[in-house]
């Protein structure tokens, strides 16, 4: 199983982007790939900070940039493309990885009969150590978020029981990292603002939307309460 790390990004938010790889490479395993996606990439400061990545020659590291401002959901539409991993794991620009998230994600997938994985961010310096058990995750099942949400098997209905998802079970889920399935991303497309027709709430209803659907259609969905994206 390989694993591909996802960072779709604007000029704007690129400061982060040396650590994060440097967090990742140096973790207790390291991801297969990690492509950086970014857009509307307009200034010389933008292009030198790139730059200075692309010279480092990490074995692992893509970058494809551009001058157009594209939307987040053609960004990560073009996750599809840019990556080659068995699992696509998406990172938001503006946090940091756990120095476990990529040895915790591939467990998970391996353990479980999943295909979307979600997990939790912290707002402080809390990294998983060699400490951590992996069997004493706290983990919600696909059945069990399958009958919360749609307990009428109502797709449509989802948004009655849910407003933000993992809410209901007290986790504030890091929906821009999720992790999902290749064959999640081949079948259902990340939308555009004005496509979302689930979600009632501010501007996650793209994330919102894929993880209802791929829930409803596969059944195959976890949630674990690990923190495994630090906010600083």
């Amino acid at each position: 199983m390989t694993i591909s790390v996802y960072i779709p990004t604007d000029g704007n938010r690129l400061s982060k982007l040396d650590e994060i790889i440097s967090i990742y490479n140096n973790g207790s395993v390291k991801p297969d790939e990690i492509v950086i996606s970014a857009f509307a990439v307009e200034t010389e400061e933008h292009l030198s900070y790139l730059r200075n990545i692309h010279n480092k020659k990490y074995d692992n590291v893509s970058i494809y940039a551009g001058k157009s401002l594209g939307t987040l959901a053609e960004n990560q539409n073009n996750s599809l493309k840019f990556t080659t991993g068995d699992i696509i794991a998406y990172h938001d620009p503006e946090k940091y990885p756990c120095i476990k998230r990529i040895e915790i994600v591939k467990q998970c997938f391996e353990t479980y009969d999943i295909n979307t994985l979600h997990h939790t961010s912290h707002n402080r310096d809390l990294f998983l150590d060699n400490s951590f058990s992996f069997e004493h995750m706290n983990i919600i099942k696909s059945d069990e978020l399958y009958k919360r949400y749609f307990p009428f098997n109502n797709l449509k209905d989802s948004w009655r029981y849910s407003r933000t998802y993992g809410q209901e079970f007290s986790m504030q889920v890091d929906m821009p990292s999720m992790c999902v399935s290749r064959d999640v991303v081949k079948n259902l497309k990340w939308k555009e603002r004005y496509e979302c027709q689930l979600y009632r709430g501010n501007d996650e209803g793209m994330y919102y939307e894929l993880s209802m659907e791929s829930l409803s259609i596969y059944k195959k969905s976890l949630i674990t309460g690990s923190p495994l994206t630090i906010v600083k």
